[in-house]
Parts: C-alpha cells; structure tokens; sequence
C-alpha cells in the first residue's frame, strides 16, 4: 500500500470512528443526566461524576486518534499570538484552588501566519499538562507562567510550572507513542501538540527536574 493511500485509510478510520463513537456518548450522557434529574435522595452524585469523567475520558482518546491522522490539513492566516493564548487559557483552573495561572503578554501584540487552530491546541495541551502537574505535585501554591516575546528573528512562547516534573528518564521518552505519565492518557497528546509545532517550522524544548517543575518552550520563526 502506497503511503498516500494508507494515510487516506487512517483518515477514513478515524472519521468512522468518530461518528460511531460521539453518538453512544452523547445517548449516554444524556441518560446520565436524567437518572441524576430523578434521583431524588441523591445517593448516586458520586456515581453520576465518575460516569462522566470516564466518557470524558474515552472522547479525549477519541479526539487524540483524529488528530493524530489530520496533521496534514491546514489553514493559513496571520493570526494574533497573544489571542490564540488567551483562548487556549480560557477555561482552565486548578481543582485544588492553590495555582495561579499568570501571562506575562508583550506590550505589542505578535502576529504569525499559521493555521490557528491547530497552534491553539498545542498551547492547550502544553497548559492542561502544566495543570495537572501542579495539581499532582499538591503544593500550598501552585504556579503556571506563560509569557511571550520576540527575540534574534524568534517567536519564544514558555509555559513553566511548578509541578511534579520529569525525571531524565521520562522526558526522553515524550516523543514515544503512546508514553505517557499519566494514570489516564492516550501518550498522544503531547506528540500531536509538537507535530503542530513542527508543521509551523517550529520546534518545542523541555526542560524539567523531577518534583521541582518543567518549563516547555516553543520557538517559531518570526515573520519578517
């Protein structure tokens, strides 16, 4: 089988996917809310939210495999930077309540040809792993810092957190299929978020000590 041809295959396997999979989900959802609506002692909250969180588990898997066979696609505009970070911050908090999240944002705004979307859910995993971290490591303050500036020709984008971290170990094995720290993760994430990266002629840098935290950069080239 040609490589195109298999590519094509895989695309068709995922949007098959896709369509069979979101549709029970969402029937079960829907069943799920009801059976909480008319519980009237409210016995099964703890049941209804773990529910839940497993078919919110299965739909991350789900997107995970799409994503990873539609890196091809793209739509190119100039987009503002500091707004695709807002977005991808948007909605995120720490369970705990104990982690502040803080943009450093330029005082002018940067602007980058790119496909918007896709470079917004790089920077949404990149935060949502900085998240858990922080969440997993338990401090009294947790801390995620975003800033963004320009430097020598370069876009530079960090995202440091005060997390549980990585040892060696594990860090060279982020680009591994399928690896992943989690308890619950399909190890694509993070693989798909720097393939993002990558198709904008950028590059993405790790740098993380076990128990002390991480810091993950993404370097694009600045537009002249």
């Amino acid at each position: 089988m040609a490589l195109n041809d298999y590519f094509e295959s895989m695309d068709q396997i995922a949007a098959t996917l896709a369509h069979e999979v979101k549709n029970p989900i969402s029937i079960v959802r829907a069943n799920i809310d009801y059976l909480e609506l008319v519980d009237s002692d409210k016995r099964h909250c703890k049941n209804y939210r773990v529910m839940r969180e497993e078919l919110e588990h299965v739909f991350e898997l789900l997107q995970d495999f799409i994503s990873f066979n539609t890196l091809s696609d793209k739509s190119i505009s100039s987009s503002s930077l500091i707004q695709i970070l807002d977005e991808a911050m948007s909605g995120f908090e720490c369970k705990s309540g104990r982690c502040n999240i803080s943009f450093e944002r330029p005082n002018e705004d940067i602007f980058f040809a790119c496909d918007r979307d896709k470079l917004r859910r790089a920077f949404v995993n990149f935060i949502k792993n900085a998240v858990e971290a922080v969440e997993a490591a338990n401090r009294e303050q947790g801390e995620i810092k975003i800033s963004i500036r320009t430097e020598s020709g370069k876009i530079i984008t960090q995202i440091s957190d005060n997390g549980v971290g990585m040892s060696e170990e594990e860090k060279a094995k982020l680009n591994t299929v399928f690896f992943t720290t989690k308890a619950k993760g399909s190890g694509l994430g993070f693989l798909i978020a720097a393939a993002n990266v990558r198709e904008h002629s950028g590059e993405v840098l790790v740098e993380s000590n076990k128990d002390k935290g991480t810091n993950v950069t993404v370097i694009l080239p600045s537009e002249k």
